[in-house]
């Protein structure tokens, strides 16, 4: 990567940008997710969990691409280190520091809101396993009971 701070800051906006489009998904793929939940759905579930797979495997690219840039700053932390916004800053100024921050902060209120919206359709979706548990084996003690009768 050249020493170019527009270039450095270009680079880590693009990167900014393709996480939220990431989450942007993933946000239409919970939503789906949670309908097939409601509705029971476990093929449509099952589609959905697949196409979140491709967007989680994006998102693992996309984490090797910020460590590339953690690497040509020098820093090993990553993007989760104060060192790596620190080297960020010192090369792109406090402007365009400022603006990456924003956006930072902008992805991580999606990915906070992704999390709780993925934990709700968990918790139901949790519900809903409890709740077919428990009937299969209500009808397993009714076959015994049938049984108790016949033999």
């Amino acid at each position: 990567m050249r020493a170019d701070p527009d270039a450095l800051k270009s680079r880590v906006e693009g990167l900014i940008d393709q996480e939220m489009a990431i989450y942007s998904a993933l946000g239409g793929l919970i939503d789906r997710e949670a309908q097939c939940v409601s509705d029971r759905d476990m093929e449509g579930l099952m589609e959905v969990l697949k196409e979140k797979q491709s967007y989680i495997s994006r998102q693992e690219e996309l984490l090797d691409l910020w460590r590339e840039v953690a690497v040509s700053l020098g820093v090993s932390g990553g993007r989760e280190s104060s060192a790596f916004w620190a080297a960020i800053s010192s090369k792109v100024g406090e402007r365009g520091f400022n603006d990456l921050v924003l956006k930072v902060n902008q992805v991580r209120q999606m990915a906070a809101s992704l999390l709780d919206r993925e934990r709700e359709v968990q918790g139901e979706l949790e519900s809903h396993l409890s709740e077919l548990r428990a009937k299969l084996i209500q009808m397993r003690n009714g076959r015994q009971v049938i049984r108790g009768y016949g033999g």
